[in-house]
């Protein structure tokens, strides 16, 4: 999520012999994707005017922890660590956000800082030593899945069957308390996408481990179902995100 999603551009027009215009942002440290607008229409409720740049309404976003800053200073210090982070791909999220945050911006919300916090304690397990040779089956993250894995038409051993067991009752925990943040500290993206994973995702995923874990599915086929259902997962994360941007549209 990146801060666009966090600030949001107005045009302030002022009263005098000339008239001229000022664009700023609204900014909230942890705010989520529809923070502004949830918290806007709630000043617009509470104060009977429907103007964000009328002064009622200004102070009530400002009592509710918003600061109205111009809006050069926040995009050249996203240029700034965006380029720094951008030397490696794999770490840009964290880079992103440090470097933001010693310039000021304290953009990690309370569910992506659960869900991160959440992630690597999954990689950990992930790493271990004793679920290693599992791991040469199918990998920890799906995006990791190899030719070789998806052309492995073997099924499932006695001792592998232990470890997905172990694994499940591991990893499935700590998924769950990802969806639990999302849904209770997350944004509309958040919401939408927990709902989709209670709703579609973990049915699925539930039933092709049943699939392999009673032979009815060799390896190859239960890799190329992770790949299956991570596609259309980040499809369906595509689509709400489309889907937030109608709604922070609307009135």
């Amino acid at each position: 999520m990146n801060i666009i999603l966090r600030i949001v551009l107005i045009t302030i027009f002022f009263t005098s012999n000339i008239a001229f215009s000022q664009t700023k942002v609204w900014f909230k440290p942890k705010s989520v994707d529809d923070s502004f607008k949830l918290e806007r229409d709630k000043c617009f409720s509470t104060t009977g005017v429907r103007d964000i740049n009328q002064p009622i309404v200004s102070t009530c976003m400002t009592q509710n922890g918003w600061t109205l800053i111009e809006s050069s200073i926040i995009k050249n210090d996203e240029s700034e660590c965006s380029n720094k982070a951008k030397e490696n791909p794999k770490t840009y999220r964290k880079v992103y956000l440090s470097c933001m945050l010693s310039k000021g911006w304290d953009l990690l919300s309370k569910s992506e800082e659960i869900i991160t916090r959440l992630n690597e304690e999954i990689l950990a397990i992930c790493e271990k030593e004793e679920y290693k040779e599992y791991f040469k089956k199918t990998p920890c993250n799906s995006n990791n899945i190899t030719f070789e894995q998806l052309a492995d038409n073997s099924k499932i051993s006695e001792n592998e069957k232990k470890t997905l067991i172990v694994l499940i009752n591991l990893t499935d925990k700590l998924n769950k308390e990802q969806d639990e943040a999302r849904r209770f500290y997350g944004g509309f993206v958040d919401r939408k996408y927990a709902e989709y994973r209670n709703d579609v995702v973990i049915p699925q995923v539930t039933a092709y481990r049943l699939d392999l874990y009673n032979g009815k599915m060799t390896w190859a086929q239960y890799n190329q179902k992770r790949k299956d259902i991570l596609k259309e997962s980040n499809d369906k994360l595509k689509l709400i995100r489309d889907e937030l941007q109608v709604y922070l549209k609307s009135q």
